[in-house]
């Protein structure tokens, strides 16, 4: 008789399968949370989900949702992949810095002829957030002026591409930018706008690069001093 022999079965142990960790609930408030990927945007200059998600032990959702608040709090701009654009000036701050300009132009003009020139096209949305903000009657009109023509560096003579509609003689104008840095431009188009008669040519800068000066231009009404 063949005698049946029994065979031991040895099971193996198996590990649990792994889930998605997309909304693990996570140690400390969100207050807590927000607090340390602060931390991490600051030492390591990123903001990505999968960054937030190793460092802070978070859910992969959890994570996405923190960049999002980053983001749209302003400690954070807009991705280029994984690393964050550091932000110079948030958009609160901006906000606030353009009304304290609208209210000092206000101050100044009382009882004047004011005409904002804006230079175009990369002046407008500032000038259109800054007019909003100045209390006065006030005239509009726009340049394109240049000493740049299809490069980065300035050519030492400005160009104009467009000119006033309006004679600003006997106005006092306000000459509205959004950046200023060699000044070459501002440096020959203030003495030409004097010259045709205006009662007086003042500059409103929203972003000045100290840096990059070349021509020694006075700007009475500046938003923010920027690094090059």
């Amino acid at each position: 008789e063949q005698v049946e022999q029994s065979i031991p079965v040895v099971k193996s142990e198996q590990k649990p399968a792994q889930t998605q960790n997309n909304d693990l609930p996570e140690p400390g408030s969100d207050e807590d949370i927000l607090e340390r990927a602060i931390e991490v945007v600051v030492e390591a200059g990123q903001a990505s989900t999968s960054s937030l998600q190793r460092r802070l032990k978070l859910g992969y959702a959890h994570a996405a949702r923190i960049v999002d608040e980053l983001e749209e709090k302003g400690i954070v701009g807009p991705f280029e992949g994984s690393k964050a654009r550091q932000v110079l000036i948030t958009r609160e701050q901006l906000q606030k810095r353009v009304a304290e300009m609208g209210q000092e132009i206000t101050r100044d003009y009382q009882g004047r002829d004011v005409v904002l020139v804006g230079i175009l096209k990369g002046a407008m949305p500032f000038l259109c957030d800054l007019m909003r903000c100045i209390d006065l009657p006030v005239t509009l009109d726009t340049m394109v002026v240049s000493s740049y023509g299809d490069n980065t560096v300035s050519s030492g003579s400005i160009n104009i591409k467009k000119d006033l509609d309006k004679d600003i003689r006997g106005k006092h104008v306000i000459v509205v930018e959004d950046i200023i840095d060699t000044g070459i431009t501002m440096d020959s188009l203030v003495p030409l706008l004097k010259k045709r008669g205006a009662a007086s040519v003042e500059l409103a800068i929203c972003l000045n690069k100290k840096e990059r000066r070349e021509r020694d231009v006075f700007v009475k009404y500046i938003g923010f001093d920027i690094p090059d």
